[in-house]
């Protein structure tokens, strides 16, 4: 189990590194970038504003909150 702090997740607030925090969890989300639904403009501005995403999944099917678990 890794820990990160405030200061190295904002760092990855870029098309070349885009994490995102949902619940207790960090997740690297540049490879979805090019392909989220939503554009990648959703995720960069979550990364940037380091905001709570846990509720954002909840629109998404199972399926893909499957899936995003690879990138934890």
């Amino acid at each position: 189990l890794e820990y990160y702090s405030t200061d190295e997740i904002r760092k990855h607030s870029s098309p070349e590194s885009c994490w995102i925090i949902a619940g207790n969890s960090v997740y690297d989300v540049t490879e979805l970038l090019d392909i989220h639904p939503g554009g990648q403009e959703i995720l960069l501005r979550r990364s940037k504003e380091m905001k709570d995403c846990k509720q954002d999944f909840l629109f998404h099917s199972s399926r893909t909150q499957s899936l995003i678990q690879k990138y934890k």
